[in-house]
């Protein structure tokens, strides 16, 4: 993913005090792609945690937990597969939106397995920075839609 790292637009850096910083948790075994995706989100008002695998994801969500998680697939010891199963066997995690985000779409079928797994998203790895921003802020609404609805 190699992309220049901007501001989005849209998004003011300047934070509103009384609201919380959106926190997002990225999976990804590669150290370089977790940095590049934490200096975009950070650039554009999120707070990051990341983590290097399903397992180290789990226990970092479960110490605080995320307004979201973006996760590649394949990774060692827990790959994004079994971790989105898992974060939807949590009581605790399943209402947080989770979204893969992998250059390894090996099987036609892979995007249907994520969505069956309870996936909001499955994006394709590399992706325009602004395209990517906006399908975690969609995913951020409907979250947000859903634990408020109107009446």
């Amino acid at each position: 993913m190699s992309m220049r790292l901007q501001p989005h637009h849209r998004q003011s850096r300047e934070r509103n005090e009384d609201r919380p910083v959106t926190h997002i948790l990225i999976v990804d075994d590669s150290e370089p792609e977790r940095q590049l995706l934490a200096r975009l989100l950070e650039l554009n008002g999120y707070r990051v945690t990341a983590a290097a695998n399903g397992v180290e994801a789990l226990a970092a969500a479960r110490r605080e937990r995320p307004d979201t998680v973006v996760s590649d697939v394949l990774m060692p010891k827990m790959d994004g597969f079994a971790l989105c199963h898992a974060w939807m066997q949590d009581a605790e995690l399943k209402t947080v939106p989770f979204v893969f985000y992998s250059a390894n779409l090996t099987l036609a079928e892979d995007a249907h397995v994520g969505k069956v797994l309870g996936a909001a998203r499955y994006l394709i790895k590399p992706m325009v920075q602004e395209r990517f921003l906006q399908e975690l802020r969609n995913v951020l609404q409907q979250r947000a839609e859903r634990s408020h609805p109107r009446t």
